[in-house]
């Protein structure tokens, strides 16, 4: 019923700010024992203040609050109310990057949108980067996205993309081996560019014999933010029409 494609691009209006939840949670099992009980919450904000000649966004990125509770044992976690200031292109990439606050606190998950249009049920491949649990820098892999279907998310008329990571083995030293896999959903209104939501699960099997490390991440956006200020509905879900889906 909808053939029309969508040239999904990073272009949001200056000067909005859009509160964001996240939660990242990460269990470490040997050999079917829990041994890592890790749970990072994260209230934060992103600041559009200037979008560029070149439809490049820059954006602040601060960390509002944050609690870390690991094997019930509260953490102290410092760079409370730290921002790190990024540099986007249209394609939703990382072309640069400012800030002392960890990759793996604000940025767990980046991947690219592509560079045509993608219609239903349409499938693309992109370079993505992730944080592992015992990996200190962000891993390279590589991401088959597809996109399913329209569906509304607190009031945003998203698109709803769903992603599988390629199997990755890397080498950690010259005698061990580690797995990465991986998958989840990206909710992304074209109208506003926002993601609206964006959920991440991963396995990493360490190379050690019963070792793993099972990850979740979500990073949702507060309902009270931009859209309330276009349109009276701000509930937790919206109707779609036909002719949203038909207007790109």
């Amino acid at each position: 019923m909808f053939k029309k494609n969508i040239l999904f691009l990073y272009r949001p209006e200056k000067d909005i700010k859009l509160p964001y939840k996240i939660t990242y949670s990460n269990i470490g099992e040997k050999e079917g024992k829990v041994i890592l009980n890790s749970k990072l919450d994260i209230q934060a904000s992103y600041n559009i203040f200037d979008i560029n000649e070149k439809g490049h966004a820059h954006i602040r990125f601060t960390l509002d609050n944050i609690s870390f509770i690991s094997n019930n044992v509260s953490k102290e976690v410092p760079y409370k109310g730290e921002s790190n200031m990024l540099t986007m292109n249209q394609q939703g990439q990382v072309i640069e990057r400012k800030g002392e606050i960890p990759y793996g606190i604000l940025e767990h998950f980046n991947f690219s949108f592509p560079a045509k249009s993608i219609a239903l049920d349409s499938f693309w491949e992109s370079t993505c980067y992730s944080v592992f649990s015992n990996i200190k820098n962000p891993v390279e892999i590589t991401g088959i996205f597809r996109f399913d279907r329209f569906e509304g998310f607190k009031g945003y008329n998203c698109t709803h993309l769903s992603f599988v990571f390629q199997p990755k083995s890397i080498n950690l030293t010259t005698n061990i081996r580690q797995s990465l896999s991986g998958q989840g959903d990206i909710f992304f209104d074209p109208t506003y560019s926002i993601i609206a939501c964006m959920t991440l699960n991963t396995i990493s099997d360490t190379g050690s014999p019963g070792l793993l490390f099972r990850s979740f991440f979500k990073q949702e956006i507060n309902p009270s933010s931009i859209r309330a200020e276009h349109c009276d509905n701000t509930s937790h879900d919206v109707i779609i029409t036909e002719e949203y889906f038909t207007r790109y």
